[in-house]
């Protein structure tokens, strides 16, 4: 089996780190915020709403995808967030 010689790019230094930066998952300096687990209790029929909606979005492949994050959305949108 005969191996492929690499062919040679004309990508400059400057090309690579903008990709490099785009591929970075490191917050260079950036906090994330932490996020605290937390437990509240729901009517069992507004569950079942939070539940269909998530369950929803995940099969269409929209955001918000979990009951947290449709809530989440929901206290920001109330103004709740910094």
């Amino acid at each position: 089996m005969a191996l492929n010689k690499r062919k040679k790019s004309n990508v400059t230094a400057e090309q690579a780190d903008a990709v490099a930066n785009q591929l970075a998952d490191k917050t260079y300096g950036k906090q994330k915020e932490v996020v605290a687990r937390t437990t509240i209790a729901l009517p069992r029929s507004l569950l079942s709403k939070l539940e269909k909606i998530a369950f929803e979005n995940k099969q269409s492949r929209i955001e918000p995808k979990s009951v947290s994050a449709i809530i989440r959305e929901a206290l920001y949108a109330k103004g709740f967030a910094d």
